[in-house]
């Protein structure tokens, strides 16, 4: 058995294997080339020992007294910012509060009404008569006073202190008649008309009184009582003055 084998001249054989290591041995890229600037005047010692060492001192320093200032300006502005805030707070507050404890005020001032026609019934009544009925209605009326009285004063509804021969006080009373007397120094409560009241301690409705006035006044004799539409008494001397 034999086996053909094609025959190729020896010379053809050797370029091959000269053409491919050749192929092989050539570069697959060449290296780019990089360009650097240098810039002259930085190539010396002096420049690059400058670079080197930074800012100076002086500008250092300047530089701190600013970043300084700037930080006190800030926090005197979150100072101001917080106490805004915190007044801001506090009348929120104030005004809830006001509020809660004045909500009723118009409700309560609408039930002096009847408060007052109950206790005028009581006044009316004789107490010596000793009818059983209207000792009943007496009771009776009395009784629905007193519930009425502690309803309000769950509410803080408080009587206006007013009574004969107290002070006049023009921040709790008003004076609705005035009367000529040398009994009472003058600016003296006489009678009360009509009960006053407070709401916490706010004036829900001042107390009307009948007020003394002298008719002795030395050098302006009835000066206190020229007037008797005029129910402001200034020259009065208030609560607690002598």
């Amino acid at each position: 058995m034999s086996t053909d084998t094609p025959n190729k001249p020896p010379e053809e054989d050797i370029s091959e294997i000269s053409t491919e290591t050749e192929h092989d041995r050539s570069p697959q890229s060449e290296p780019e080339e990089i360009e650097v600037h240098i810039d002259p005047q930085q190539s010396t010692p002096q420049a690059r020992a400058a670079h080197r060492s930074g800012p100076s001192r002086e500008q250092l320093i300047d530089t701190i007294n600013k970043l300084r200032d700037e930080a006190k300006a800030s926090r005197e502005r979150m100072l101001r910012i917080a106490a805004d805030a915190d007044n801001l707070r506090k009348r929120v507050l104030k005004e809830r509060r006001d509020i809660e404890k004045f909500s009723q005020e118009n409700l309560l001032r609408d039930l002096l009404i009847p408060l007052d026609n109950l206790e005028r019934t009581l006044a009316h009544i004789p107490g010596e008569d000793q009818n059983p009925a209207l000792k009943s209605l007496a009771e009776g009326i009395d009784m629905v006073l007193q519930q009425f009285w502690s309803v309000l004063s769950s509410h803080h509804l408080n009587k206006v202190d007013a009574s004969k021969g107290e002070m006049f006080d023009p921040n709790l009373h008003e004076a609705i008649n005035r009367k000529e007397t040398n009994e009472f120094p003058s600016g003296t409560i006489l009678s009360v008309m009509q009960r006053g009241y407070q709401l916490h301690d706010r004036l829900l409705r001042p107390a009307m009184v009948e007020v003394a006035c002298s008719t002795d006044t030395p050098g302006e004799p009835q000066k206190a009582c020229s007037d008797p539409d005029q129910t402001s008494l200034d020259e009065f001397p208030s609560a607690g003055e002598e």
